[in-house]
Parts: structure tokens; sequence; C-alpha cells
């Protein structure tokens, strides 16, 4: 009896665990975990880009997280929202918190070495989507021309 419980019970876990991946619904290929591989500024190399950035999408949930090496490993999370329209993908940095009130500011900020603007949303024009690799452009207010390339992860 007591492994007829027990074989029951995996079973129930084994069919609910896949589901908790995918909250609110399957949002297709954006899901998952991207590295940004390489950003340019007007077309060359940003030289002080460390490779150490990633975003993840789940449901309408958007997170920037910078890995920092040092005396450990560190990281630097940003969170925001996101959304897909007419070819573009929005980030939204205008939420807030107790901790944060106001909008755009500390966790709900752009990691400084995206180039996206603080309390805004930043609309990055896709220009190759979906698959394992994606590229994505966004002209700053200042009219410079910012390419990331990511990878799935």
């Amino acid at each position: 009896m007591k492994r007829i419980i027990l074989f029951l019970t995996a079973i129930v876990a084994l069919t609910l665990a896949p589901s908790c991946t995918h909250n609110n619904g399957d949002i297709g290929s954006w899901f998952g975990i991207w590295k940004v591989t390489s950003i340019k500024v007007d077309g060359v190399a940003d030289s002080s880009y460390d490779g150490n950035i990633f975003w993840s999408f789940q449901s309408s949930v958007f997170q920037m997280k910078q890995v920092v090496a040092g005396e450990g490993i560190g990281r630097d999370e940003r969170w925001g929202t996101w959304s897909e329209e007419s070819g573009d993908l929005l980030l939204d940095f205008t939420h807030s918190s107790n901790a944060f009130p106001g909008g755009g500011i500390g966790s709900y900020q752009p990691l400084p070495a995206t180039y996206l603007p603080a309390n805004q949303v930043s609309r990055l024009k896709i220009l190759k989507y979906p698959g394992s690799e994606m590229e994505l452009s966004y002209t700053s207010e200042t009219g410079k021309q910012i390419t990331y390339s990511l990878k799935r992860w």
C-alpha cells in the first residue's frame, strides 16, 4: 500500500511540475533566458561590455541580470514588463514598489550597460527572431543606434 501511495504521489508531482515554468500561459519562443552576446553602438562593438548580461522572459515579466565577478560572484537584477507589438519588443521600466517608490528607479530601471532609459517604455525593433538567436535595435533619444545580439541560454 505504501508503494502505491508513493507511486501515485510521484505521478502527480511529475505531472504538475512542468506547468510551473510557464506561469500565465505559453509565451512561445520568447520564454527563457537569453544571453546578450554583444552590444553595438552605431555599428561598433561596445568594448566596455563584458558579455555578462542576461535577459529573461516569463509571462509579461522581464528581467535583466548582470553577473559580476569579484571576490565572489554577484549579480545585479533589474525588473520590468515586456510585450510584443507590430514587430517591436516593448520593455517597460516604469514600475515601482514600496522599496522603490516613484517608478523606474532602483531594481525597476534597466542596467546602465544597455543604454536603455529609466522610467520609460523602450521600443526595440526586432531584426532577427525567433529561433535560438535574436537581434534587436534601439534608437536612443540622442540618435545613437544600439544593437543587441542575444543567444538562447
